[in-house]
């Protein structure tokens, strides 16, 4: 695993961004997208962690020295599919999970989650949402500089190409960068953070480039509109960003698999076969608050520093309607 926190020029946060589930396979329900952060604070912490869980799993039967190492969840839960974990025994196999668990609980990460549920009309709820936005992006144009103008139709007119590997889940993503941009403001970072993103999160890195240029060009014209979801007008979270990110392998990064490890679980938490093992899982349904009135799409957030946990949801009651992206909302 790499500790990008050697590299001096990267700054004081990391958001490890990751996802589970493809929106165009009929035989997937659920579409869950994650974004975790880790403080440069913590970073020790989350280092030493990820040691003692490897010497945990070499001692009960893994391979951890392997090329390509990771503790990829889906390998975990499913032994006939796993390259590291296939010859390992299932108990031994759910120990290695718990120990996972008590990582994103326990390592002073904090995480955004949205997730699409197909059984709940999640694809028109991101259709419906897609035309909203379009729809303010065309209001928004009239209100920025000559300058600004320009750049934004140029990214808008690349994101909307039809071959650009996003599909339908372009918008969404933006949501997730102003939820974790939103959660950093909450916890006082005032700074940039970067961004470590999956490799198999988004098809290519041109089209990672388009999403994250737009939400950068477009946040400072979405929080003087006060348009972001839930915050105060008078508080609307900066974007805490950096311009550089990193487009990498899982097996790299420590907080990539923890991303991955919200995502999987999140992802089946309604299945059989992991209601067999609820100690295994982050949140209920109950956890999940209705993204305003758009079908299908939820969200949560796991902040370190909240004794509430997952419970606390950081979008204020009386913030929930009226905003631009929610007008035929009433929550």
């Amino acid at each position: 695993m790499m500790d990008l926190y050697s590299i001096p020029s990267w700054g004081n946060a990391r958001v490890f961004v990751d996802s589970a589930g493809e929106l165009r396979n009929a035989t997937e329900d659920v579409i869950v997208l994650v974004a975790s952060i880790c403080y440069a604070k913590h970073s020790v912490e989350l280092n030493a962690r990820f040691k003692y869980i490897k010497d945990k799993a070499s001692d009960l039967g893994v391979d951890v020295n392997r090329e390509e190492f990771e503790f990829h969840t889906y390998e975990l839960l499913n032994n006939d599919e796993s390259r590291f974990f296939k010859h390992v025994p299932f108990e031994n196999r759910l120990k290695i999970l718990q120990l996972l668990r008590k990582a994103v609980t326990t390592s002073c990460i904090s995480y955004a989650v949205i997730k699409i549920d197909k059984t709940r009309q999640g694809e028109k709820g991101l259709r419906e949402f897609k035309a909203d936005v379009d729809n303010e992006r065309r209001n928004a144009l009239n209100k920025v500089s000559a300058d600004e103008r320009y750049e934004l139709e140029k990214a808008i007119k690349v994101m909307g190409s039809d071959d650009n590997g996003l599909g339908e889940l372009k918008e969404i993503i933006g949501v997730l960068f102003g939820l974790t941009t939103g959660l950093m403001h909450r916890e006082d970072f005032r700074e940039k953070a970067n961004l470590i993103v999956d490799k198999r999160f988004l098809k290519g890195e041109a089209n990672w480039q388009v999403v994250f240029k737009i939400s950068d060009i477009s946040w400072p014209m979405i929080s003087v509109m006060h348009g972001f979801p839930g915050w105060p007008v008078k508080d609307q979270p900066g974007w805490y960003f950096a311009d550089n990110y990193m487009f990498d392998d899982s097996f790299k990064h420590f907080g990539l698999q923890l991303s991955d490890y919200i995502a999987y679980t999140t992802k089946v938490m309604h299945k059989p076969r992991a209601q067999k093992y609820p100690e295994l899982t982050l949140f209920t349904e109950d956890n999940f608050k209705p993204f305003f009135a758009y079908h299908g799409i939820s969200w949560t957030y796991f902040s370190y520093g909240s004794v509430r946990g997952t419970r606390r949801n950081f979008v204020p009651r009386k913030m929930r309607r009226g905003n631009f992206l929610a007008k035929r909302n009433q929550l």
